[in-house]
């Protein structure tokens, strides 16, 4: 059975086939459909912070990243994501701006749609400690693959108490490098960067591509180069009584000047 959210006039049901140890509670924290935030800022009354471990963008655009949501000094919640981004403002938000993929859906002023895809306990004891879930979040020109780890379940059972014990997991300084979470092991992030899936909605058509500046694109230095050289040939047309070998001498040494080669003679280099 499927995530079920459906409503009508007078009803909402959210239907899914938790884990039987999964308390109410948390089934609230993973339903939550990109406030999750939001949701651990109003649970701890407190301020939640994102905290970037790594982000590695593609020219797609697309990105895989994976975050601490931090409280108090605590990681609450290790957030290991792969997003498609084919429109131009959810572009400048997310990969300029810097908002989190929750944010996006604050600014943007819509509701993502949500599928929950899989939820579970890591480890088979009784006293497993750590919850995950993952999740899609879509809409129009973004969508995000999502695998979330709480650490600690007891968090959501002594709040104020848990977040005053001694830290025990690291808060991550961001580095590009990275390849998992500080302090935890591949189990508990669950998912590695190279394992995040690469396409989650279609193809971008050519009219939802973020365009690139000449600048920006691989060939870049080609064009300016064809452009430097448009330019010098200009300023280097033959001035009275002077000829074509000396005016294209004098082109090839300002750009020898330019960098920094010695030229013996029109257009020798040594």
């Amino acid at each position: 059975m499927s995530f079920v959210d459906s409503y009508d006039a007078s009803l909402t049901s959210v239907e899914y086939p938790w884990p039987k140890r999964v308390t109410p509670l948390e089934r609230i924290v993973l339903s939550t459909r990109g406030n999750l935030q939001r949701i651990l800022s109003a649970f701890f009354a407190r301020p939640i912070t994102i905290t970037s471990v790594f982000a590695q963008t593609t020219p797609r655009p697309t990105q895989k990243r994976q975050v601490h949501l931090v409280c108090a000094g605590r990681s609450v919640c290790v957030a290991t994501s792969a997003v498609t981004i084919t429109n131009a403002r959810c572009a400048k938000l997310f990969l300029q701006e810097g908002y989190a993929i929750g944010q996006i859906f604050r600014k943007m002023g819509v509701v993502p749609a949500f599928e929950l895809l899989d939820v579970g306990l890591v480890g088979d004891s009784e006293k497993s400690n750590k919850l995950w879930r993952r999740y899609t979040l879509k809409i129009e020109g973004f969508a995000a693959d999502i695998v979330e780890v709480f650490p600690d379940r007891e968090m959501f059972t002594r709040a104020e108490e848990w977040l005053a014990e001694p830290q025990l997991l690291s808060v991550p300084i961001e580095d590009a490098s990275a390849s998992c979470t500080p302090g935890l092991s591949p189990t508990e992030t669950l998912v590695h960067p190279d394992e995040i899936p690469d396409v989650l909605v279609a193809p971008p058509t050519p009219a939802e591509c973020v365009k690139e500046t000449w600048a920006d694109s691989s060939n870049g230095m080609l064009r300016f180069m064809a452009v430097f050289i448009a330019v010098m040939l200009l300023l280097n047309v033959p001035r009275d009584g002077e000829t074509m070998p000396q005016a294209a001498g004098s082109l090839f040494a300002r750009i020898a000047r330019l960098l920094d080669i010695t030229v013996h003679g029109a257009g020798e280099e040594t």
